[in-house]
């Protein structure tokens, strides 16, 4: 914007050329005084008479145009604030998921120690102790299931985060 307002004040530019000639014998002919090496240095002065509307148009253009970008930067900001706290919810519902699958695992395994020592009283079948079991190894699959979702959930939080390197050392 402050460009586009400064295009109204006169310019002044330092002009500078440097030239490596090679020598031809032929150039002497044409020429009284050959110099290989060649400079020039100079000045350019530009004074604008006629700016017009242009140049406030340009303005007004760099002035929508910066407030177009504060406002995709608030919402960049916004989105990831968002997706921040929902990875962070998700986390802690994957980490209550994990934890109610342990204990639903440790009552499996308690139920399946108890048909256990009724069998060997006598009081239990083989049936039902081989159901319990198979319950158990059910018990273990969610576990593993809602460890791994817990887990998957704390790097996807850590990546978003930009925190990676720092969870890996």
């Amino acid at each position: 914007m402050r460009s586009e307002k400064a295009a109204r004040l006169p310019t002044i530019d330092l002009i500078a050329q440097w030239a490596l000639f090679a020598k031809f014998n032929h150039y002497a002919d044409y020429f009284r005084s050959f110099q290989t090496n060649n400079g020039e240095i100079g000045m350019s002065f530009t004074v604008p008479l006629l700016a017009g509307p242009r140049v406030s148009a340009l303005a007004a253009q760099a002035e929508a145009d910066a407030a177009h970008l504060r406002i995709e930067i608030n919402a960049a900001r916004n989105r990831i604030s968002l997706e921040t706290r929902q990875s962070y919810q998700t986390l802690r519902k994957a980490g209550t998921a994990r934890e109610v699958a342990r204990l639903d695992l440790d009552v499996a395994r308690d139920e399946v120690s108890v048909l256990l020592a009724q069998m060997n009283e006598g009081r239990a079948s083989l049936q039902q102790v081989e159901q319990a079991r198979f319950i158990e190894d059910e018990k273990w699959i969610v576990f593993y299931d809602a460890q791994y979702a817990a887990e998957k959930a704390a790097w996807d939080l850590v990546r978003q985060t930009g925190s990676v390197l720092a969870a890996l050392q």
